[in-house]
C-alpha cells in the first residue's frame, strides 16, 4: 500500500530538479543555489550537500547556514574556501514515515580562493628507510569550519649531499617536490 502510494506520489510530482548556482553569487565563503519550484505548497524541502571531489556522505545544510531568498532559491554561507560542493534538494513528501524524493546532485561548485588554511599537517613520522626512499606517516588535522578540506599535500624533500676533502667540499642541494591528492588520514605513505 505504501509503495503504491510513493508510485502514484513520484509519478505525480516527478522528482526535484538538480539545484543549479545563481549567476554571480559564488564567493569564498557563500552562494545561491535555486531549483524549479514545485506545483504544490505543502511539500517541505530540505538541502543536502557534499564536497564533490572526496568521498563524503551527504549531509543536510544547518538553519545559521542557509538563508531562503524564496521558495526555491536559498543563500548558502559558512563554506570553505576553494572548495567544490555538490547539492540536492530532498522534498519531505511524509516526514514522519521518512519517505522522501531526492533530486540529481547538482554539478561541482567552487568557492572563491581566499587566504590560506589557518592549520597544517601533524607529521607523525619521518624516516628513510632505504638511501632512494623517504617514508612520511601523518594525521590530518581535524576538520575546522573556518577553513577547507585538505585535498592534497606539497611536501619538499630536501637532501644535501658534500662531496670532497676538508679544505675543498663541494656541496649539493637536491630539492623533490612530491604532490600527493586524495590522501587519507592515518595512512602511511612511501614517497
Amino acid at each position: 500500500m505504501l509503495i503504491r502510494f510513493m508510485w502514484n506520489i513520484r509519478s505525480m510530482l516527478g522528482t526535484p530538479s538538480a539545484p543549479s548556482v545563481v549567476s554571480g553569487s559564488i564567493t569564498n565563503q557563500s552562494l545561491t543555489i535555486e531549483w524549479k519550484p514545485i506545483v504544490l505548497t505543502n511539500i517541505t524541502h530540505r538541502i543536502q550537500w557534499k564536497y564533490a571531489n572526496v568521498s563524503s556522505t551527504w549531509s543536510y545544510t544547518t538553519p545559521d547556514a542557509t538563508e531562503p531568498n524564496g521558495p526555491n532559491r536559498v543563500h548558502l554561507h559558512n563554506l570553505y574556501a576553494y572548495s567544490s560542493y555538490q547539492f540536492r534538494i530532498e522534498w519531505l513528501i511524509v516526514p514522519w514515515l521518512r519517505i522522501s524524493i531526492y533530486s540529481k546532485p547538482s554539478e561541482p561548485i567552487t568557492t572563491l580562493q581566499y587566504g590560506v588554511p589557518n592549520g597544517r599537517i601533524c607529521r607523525c613520522n619521518l624516516d628513510g628507510d632505504a638511501m632512494e626512499s623517504v617514508v612520511v606517516g601523518f594525521r590530518s588535522r581535524p576538520i575546522d569550519m573556518k577553513v577547507d578540506p585538505y585535498n592534497g599535500y606539497l611536501f619538499w624533500l630536501i637532501g644535501v649531499n658534500s662531496v670532497g676533502s676538508e679544505s675543498a667540499t663541494t656541496t649539493t642541494a637536491i630539492i623533490t617536490l612530491i604532490a600527493m591528492f586524495s590522501v587519507v588520514a592515518m595512512v602511511v605513505y612511501v614517497a
